[in-house]
């Protein structure tokens, strides 16, 4: 769907999704866009928090798998051993084990950046780009519509930034400065937003510092 933005509001949510490249840092980009343009473009608000979304909770989502590929390696450590015992060529069955293991990963890191390059070309042309299943339950849980002038559901906003906030905690030293920016640009909107943004920066402050010491 063609939407009427603005070229400087297509701009700045193309670079919403297109900071995945910028994974390292977590949502920083998005979330400094989001609390920039809350109050001017709903269109750059709404992409903004869909890439602040994806950003965060893939790095979830990556773990899950590795754990699964953990999972699945144990269960075919036996009958790859089996196999390799009653080959032929047993280092075939290693070579397998290793393309297997190696296209998951970089498979899946292939889809993570792949997917913010289409939604952020997408929103340079004009197009109103969605997650896959993120996007169409964030679009329904905000009230977003692209052809109305009503505003986003302000309480689920907080909700879901509150909620960014505290998951960023995944990427150890940088998550910490997505909760640090969401306190200190929302002085003027809802305190439980405040609150649960500063309760994540102090968390996350903690757990850096003993990860900080443990390496010592």
């Amino acid at each position: 769907m063609n939407t009427s933005a603005t070229s400087d509001e297509k701009v700045a949510a193309a670079l919403a999704h297109g900071s995945v490249f910028l994974a390292f840092l977590g949502p920083l980009v998005p979330t400094i866009l989001w609390a920039s343009q809350r109050k001017k473009s709903k269109y750059v608000s709404f992409h903004a928090l869909q890439a602040m979304g994806y950003q965060a909770l893939t790095f979830w989502l990556w773990i899950a798998a590795t754990i699964l590929i953990v999972v699945l390696s144990v269960f075919l450590v036996f009958p790859l051993g089996l196999f390799m015992e009653n080959s032929r060529n047993p280092e075939y069955g290693l070579l397998i084990f290793q393309i297997f293991i190696l296209t998951w990963m970089f498979g899946l890191m292939g889809v993570f950046f792949l997917t913010g390059i289409i939604g952020a070309i997408s929103c340079l042309l004009g197009r109103d780009f969605r997650y896959p299943v993120l996007g169409k339950w964030l679009e329904r849980y905000l009230a977003y519509d692209a052809s109305s002038e009503s505003p986003l559901d302000e309480t689920h906003e907080d909700d879901w930034v509150a909620g960014i906030c505290h998951a960023t905690i995944i990427l150890r030293l940088w998550g910490i400065a997505t909760p640090l920016v969401v306190w200190f640009t929302q002085k003027e909107r809802s305190a439980r937003l405040r609150f649960q943004s500063m309760q994540a920066f102090v968390y996350q402050g903690i757990a850096i510092a003993g990860y900080l010491l443990g390496m010592a």
